[in-house]
């Protein structure tokens, strides 16, 4: 505990004043005359003793209100913490209470029904209150002052330092840059309801104070300034930015700038003993937010929570400028069908629409594709029917595309407080139709696969995603395989180590191969046994350096199995569960299959839901391409039911995507991710320049090997293009930044969480300037307990004034006397 005033404790002695005064104006014994003696001796005796405790109490009652007046007037502080009692100390002070007045009017009750004499009632009614009260006394010091004492010492033992009102300040201000800064409440900002208090605040620092600002968006770090004007300056540049570290990473580094701050003041005082030198500032720092709990790490380590425990030099408020029930409809989750579809494809474009708070219900989402001119045009609208705190789907669908690429955005029109999550991004890359040779002993087997591949009503219409090419598989070898996208080698019976080798070059050059395992003529049916797969052709060392696994042997379910696609976190497998084709795949049944045994290096993707759990589905990476096996048919309702099922155009959709690598190739990213785009090796780009949104460009240098572009620091959401510039080709890419779903989300942190994070009792929260103050004299002074003083002053008096009455009263014989 300390004092603002220590000198009035001096007038603590003034206490003895009610003790002199009660020994020398002590009430002197009225002689009376009375017939009966006896009488009078045994209620002299009684008068007396209760005289003696009333006395006591009017003593120690007059005791306590000069202590009191006195200690208010030196305006005890303690350091901040929560001295209210708490639920269970209140139930305990309760009890006693009761039960004391319990004791209380139930003995005199007793007494009364025993129809005692009124001087002997009176009498015992005295010593019961004394009694009582002590005993109460005592059970409230044991049963709750006691644990109170025990839970508050550690805060009333260890005080802050005592600091002056007017010492100055090292104040750091953390502000939130979020981009739900950006939301628009009564005509502003939160980013300037944060700027308004830190000015209004900063004019009140005492003379002498400096004065540092913190973001949590970009690298330019904080330095303390004593010119308050330039920071003032400086906090007029901040805008929200959608790339943020979190609040965790920037208190860190503004504890970091006080820490090395403090360090510089005592060293400049080398002249003084370590344990004497002294800081000259008050330090502090303010976290101005929105508190939004998107902006902190809530899986944080205790790390930051004990470096705030350590440095209990510094103080920590939270300025809270966030909007209490907030308002907005936003884009979310944009997803396309495909990123890279064949010219003359189509795409759909879906993306969640979010509502916070009370909505229009009914609200418009225009789709605007970018016209040859680069000026969007609009295409499409829907309207959605929002409900509070729900999102709702929303789907366009793109007809015939072509070019190189196709971009467009997403956007939500009408009046909205936060506009950043109004408008979402996308781009689609536009490619020739791949080229895929399909290789079987006869066309008969193929059909249904390169059917799958190329319906020939697409191909008529020219909108076929693949055009395929049929060859014996006799007449392979020595065929240039390099202007084919991928390879499907169907239930070839015996590959030799010629075809072997040159689909191995084929592979690691940048193909993609499919191998299938059946039989031989599954359509005509098997009309001799060596007409089937012949093991040992596949198992030859040529052979094994290509194929993802060794074949066994060929054998069959009964009953019938299913494949399990549990593995999701395979690309390939994640792609058919957003089709919604996984269901499907599940309840098709497989009634005969190869038995196999993976390369070592190779990965297996579905196994059959029957025992022993084989393979089902093998990929192994060779050079730059890869390789697929399927160890059963797929041109035999003999062997399975994928053939004229749905699903098996998706199967054969998705292999073809995921062998010529459209699969891994993205368009659409997330502001702050790295974009990696790939580039055509063989014109061997030196340079690009990078066209982005607002009109800005760039150049960018490709390193060795000249086949990828890996961009990093993208920090605008909107549509980017590059094209190169050295050598001047007709390399062109595209892609597209989308802001995350998080920044939209405006759930506010709970106390609990934040407690988490910084720790109990480590920081104060406000909302208004009046807030603030109050917290800051508690932070730097301790918790002032003059008003509570005054309030326990307030009734000392009152009860010594009552005390004083009632006790001359009776001691004048006013009430006693009249009995008589």
């Amino acid at each position: 505990m300390s004092f603002l005033n220590p000198v009035y404790l001096l007038a603590l002695g003034l206490v003895l004043v009610p003790v002199v005064l009660h020994l020398l104006l002590k009430a002197k014994p009225k002689k009376l005359i009375f017939p009966a003696l006896r009488l009078i001796q045994s209620r002299k005796q009684q008068n007396s003793r209760r005289f003696r405790l009333r006395h006591l109490w009017l003593l120690l009652l007059r005791m306590l209100v000069i202590g009191g007046l006195v200690l208010a007037l030196t305006r005890p502080t303690l350091p901040a913490a929560n001295y209210g009692l708490s639920r269970r100390e209140w139930l305990t002070a309760l009890a006693v209470l009761a039960v004391s007045l319990g004791i209380y009017f139930g003995l005199l009750a007793l007494w009364k029904r025993r129809h005692l004499p009124r001087h002997d009632l009176l009498a015992r009614r005295t010593s019961l209150r004394g009694g009582l009260g002590l005993a109460a006394a005592v059970l409230l010091v044991l049963l709750v002052g006691w644990p109170y004492q025990r839970r508050v010492a550690a805060e009333i033992t260890a005080p802050a330092p005592p600091v002056a009102e007017n010492l100055p300040v090292a104040a750091v201000f953390l502000v939130d840059t979020s981009l739900s800064m950006s939301y628009q409440h009564q005509g502003q900002s939160r980013l300037d309801a944060a700027r308004a208090m830190i000015r209004e605040h900063m004019g009140q620092l005492p003379a002498g104070s400096r004065a540092a600002i913190v973001e949590n968006s970009g690298d330019v770090p904080g330095v303390f300034t004593a010119d308050l004007t330039a920071v003032q300056d400086r906090l007029a540049l901040l805008t929200p930015k959608p790339l943020s570290r979190s609040l965790n990473d920037a208190l860190e580094a503004a504890l970091l700038l006080q820490e090395d701050d403090r360090r510089r003041i005592l060293g400049e005082q080398s002249g003084a003993p370590e344990d004497r030198r002294q800081d000259r500032l008050i330090r502090e720092i303010y976290i101005v937010t929105d508190f939004a709990r998107s902006a902190w790490r809530l899986d944080a380590t205790s790390q930051l929570k004990d470096r705030l425990a350590e440095l209990n030099w510094t103080g920590l408020y939270l300025l809270d400028v966030g909007v209490e029930q907030p308002v907005n409809a936003g884009l979310r989750s944009v997803k396309l069908s495909r990123q890279s579809v064949a010219s003359g494809g189509f795409v759909t474009v879906e993306a969640s629409v979010t509502a916070a708070g009370v909505v229009k219900p009914e609200t418009p989402v225009e789709l605007w594709l970018t016209g040859d001119n680069g000026q969007p045009i609009k295409t499409g609208q829907q309207v959605v029917s929002l409900e509070p705190d729900a999102e709702t789907g929303v789907r366009f669908t793109l007809e015939n595309v072509t070019g190189r690429f196709r971009q467009g955005e997403l956007r939500i029109t009408g009046s909205d407080p936060f506009v950043v999550d109004n408008i979402a991004y996308f781009t689609v890359r536009v490619h020739p139709p791949l080229e895929v040779l399909v290789v079987a002993e006869r066309r008969e087997e193929a059909r249904v696969w390169m059917e799958a591949l190329a319906p020939e009503e697409l191909v008529r219409l020219g909108r076929a995603r693949y055009r395929t090419t049929f060859l014996p598989t006799g007449k392979l070898a020595g065929t240039d395989l390099s202007r084919f996208q991928v390879v499907c080698l169907i239930h070839a019976a015996q590959p030799t180590t010629e075809l072997w080798e040159e689909l191995t070059d084929y592979v690691k050059s940048g193909g993609g191969l499919l191998l299938t395992l059946g039989a031989r003529s599954a359509i005509a049916g098997r009309s001799r046994p060596d007409e089937g797969l012949d093991p040992i052709a596949w198992n030859t060392a040529a052979a094994q350096r290509l194929s993802p696994a060794s074949l066994k042997a060929e054998l069959s379910f009964s009953p019938a199995a299913t494949i399990d696609w549990s593995n999701t976190q395979n690309p390939l497998v994640r792609k058919l569960e957003e089709l919604g084709a996984l269901p499907e795949f599940a309840a098709l049944d497989i009634r005969r299959y190869w038995s196999v045994e993976p390369a070592e290096d190779a990965t297996v993707i579905a196994r059959y839901a029957r025992p022993p759990s084989v393979p089902a589905l093998i990929e192994r990476r060779v050079g730059r391409g890869r390789v697929l096996m399927l160890t059963t048919s797929v041109d035999s309702v003999a062997w399975n039911d994928l053939p004229g099922h749905w699903v098996y155009v998706v199967l054969a959709d998705q292999f073809a995507q995921r062998l010529a690598g459209l699969g891994e190739e993205k368009a659409n990213f997330v502001v702050g991710d790295d974009v990696g785009l790939p580039l055509n090796p063989a014109q061997a780009v030196q340079k690009v320049v990078l066209r982005m949104p607002e009109f800005k460009q760039r150049q960018e240098a490709i390193a060795e090997p000249r086949d990828f572009l890996l961009l990093s620091g993208m920090s605008d959401p909107g549509q980017y293009q590059i094209e190169a510039v050295e050598p001047a080709t007709n390399e062109v890419q595209a892609f597209s930044l989308n802001l995350s779903g998080t920044e939209s989300d405006f759930r506010q942190i709970e106390p609990a969480e934040l407690d988490r994070v910084l720790g109990e009792k480590r920081y104060s929260v406000s909302r208004d300037p009046q807030t603030l103050e109050r917290s800051l004299a508690v932070g730097r002074l301790g918790q002032e307990v003059y008003g509570l003083l005054l309030m326990c002053l307030v009734g000392f008096f009152i009860l010594e004034q009552l005390t004083s009455a009632w006790f001359y009263e009776q001691e004048g014989g006013g009430k006693v006397m009249s009995a008589q």
